[in-house]
């Protein structure tokens, strides 16, 4: 995971820093004191989680600046922003109302504690997770260490769920990402179908297919859920038939 703080004072900064780093030790934290260096860095850089102060000082304003980020994004992508969870971190307890409208993950006010702390983080990477892989128009985009890979829908031959990743197999490559399966079933098109609790399949890459397995394009064998076949059978004549897209 990749996260940035944003807060006028340095030691503020280090504070939340190592705050941080006790409940997740291997994440990559950059700290930043000012809104133009933090600007050019999430312009150039995968960033999955900002920790964002609201007094910066000099009348500079970090819900305002979340909010233009906001407006920003949405003008440049109406299908899907690429924008990190925003956290605000602030004494500042009486603008808490005001974290809805730039649809804010959390709103903390300081002092912190160490267990509140830790409880967000563990939400705040669960939801990351989910966000691991996107579908974007007639592409799934997947975050792979921080950069993102785009993957033609009508290239994947299926999906695995492994733990908590998934592997997504194209008729080229391999990617493997944070993500939830269950999740990406809902924002998949209908041509794909979760024949397994571990595996979505892609009809345009179905040859074959038995009670027991459903065999791709490449030869690949995967294994279908018995309680999946009469739907699986009905859904997949109907795409054969033009009635799903």
């Amino acid at each position: 995971m990749k996260i940035v703080i944003c807060d006028d004072s340095k030691l503020a900064c280090d504070k939340l820093d190592a705050m941080v780093k006790c409940v997740l030790p291997d994440v990559e934290i950059k700290c930043f004191q000012d809104i133009i260096s933090l600007q050019a860095y999430i312009k150039t850089h995968t960033t999955d989680l900002l920790f964002m102060d609201i007094d910066l000082g000099n009348g500079v304003d970090g819900m305002h600046f979340v909010r233009e980020l906001r407006q920003s994004a949405g003008a440049e992508s109406k299908t899907h922003s690429t924008l990190p969870l925003i956290i605000f971190v602030t004494a500042l307890a009486e603008r808490m109302p005001e974290a809805f409208s730039v649809r804010a993950f959390w709103y903390l006010v300081k002092p912190l504690k160490q267990e509140t702390l830790r409880e967000v983080l563990i939400q705040a990477e669960s939801e990351i997770e989910t966000l691991g892989a996107v579908v974007v128009a007639c592409k799934l985009e997947i975050k792979i260490n921080g950069n993102t890979t785009l993957v033609s829908l009508s290239d994947i031959l299926y999906i695995e769920s492994i733990g908590r990743k998934i592997r997504v197999v194209t008729r080229s490559g391999e990617y493997e990402s944070y993500a939830k399966i269950i999740e990406l079933e809902e924002r998949l098109p209908k041509s794909f179908f979760k024949i397994h609790r571990s595996y979505i399949v892609n009809f345009e890459q179905v040859s074959n297919y038995s009670s027991s397995s459903v065999e791709l394009t490449n030869g690949t064998t995967i294994p279908i859920s018995k309680y999946k076949y009469k739907e699986f059978v009905n859904t997949f004549l109907d795409y054969q038939s033009g009635n799903i897209l």
